[in-house]
């Protein structure tokens, strides 16, 4: 099972998709990186939020890129080849500079891009079918969604009962209409029998956001094959 650093790390008052968050995923032990990707002025960048000021100080994708591929041989028993670039890619526009960034460095074979707007995947398969793509649900800016995962996670967990029969429906129908190799789930939402459909289909299932060792030992009984952590040290 795949341990990526979801936005690199998030704890220890280290800032999140930050040069520093990165370093302390890979010096962690982490297969790979997870990079929230957007664009700004033509160029691909570092946010999970939308950028609304003008003036604004923010990375550049391709600057982490750079910086991690030089870093990883550097690190005992670490190969760029072997480390996964997870792009989680936030919104429409950001497809072909993203796929001649990859094809630059590339990374068509240890890169997964993350999107949770089908169409995003949809016109990275139009410029490369080879590109590794993974359906995000649900959309973290979806207000419905964000209500259900305070039921989840403050009242009680009963009510995952009555969400997992119509979540797995809300995902198939989305992916019939993409071309995705994989799904990237918020953790709750699964099953032992959600995992093991999405298997049969061929499809690659990846869980997001997994810190405590014994959620992690569930998701591995579940036969997810990775899982998105702000603590990869720890796991």
């Amino acid at each position: 099972m795949l341990i990526i650093g979801h936005r690199g790390v998030r704890h220890r008052g280290i800032k999140e998709n930050t040069l520093l968050a990165y370093n302390e995923a890979i010096k962690s032990g982490a297969d790979g990186v997870e990079m929230d990707v957007r664009c700004w002025n033509k160029e691909l960048v570092i946010s999970h939020n939308r950028i609304k000021k003008k003036k604004v100080r923010l990375l550049k994708l391709e600057e982490i890129v750079v910086y991690l591929l030089k870093s990883l041989p550097r690190l005992p028993n670490r190969q760029a080849g072997s480390f996964i670039f997870n792009f989680d890619v936030k919104e429409l526009g950001c497809e072909k500079l993203l796929v001649d960034l990859i094809h630059k460095y590339n990374l068509q074979k240890s890169c997964i891009v993350d999107a949770d707007d089908p169409q995003v995947i949809v016109n990275l398969k139009s410029l490369d079918k080879n590109i590794f793509c993974c359906f995000t649900y649900p959309k973290t800016s979806d207000k419905m969604d964000k209500r259900i995962r305070y039921v989840l996670l403050r009242i009680w967990w009963a009510s995952l009962t009555l969400v997992r029969r119509f979540i797995p429906k809300r995902v198939w129908l989305h992916l019939w209409s993409i071309n995705a190799e994989g799904v990237s789930l918020f953790y709750p939402y699964l099953t032992k029998k959600f995992v093991k459909e999405l298997h049969a289909e061929g499809l690659k299932v990846y869980a997001w956001v997994v810190n405590a060792p014994r959620t992690v030992r569930r998701m591995q009984k579940m036969g997810v094959d990775g899982i998105k952590t702000d603590k990869p040290e720890k796991l």
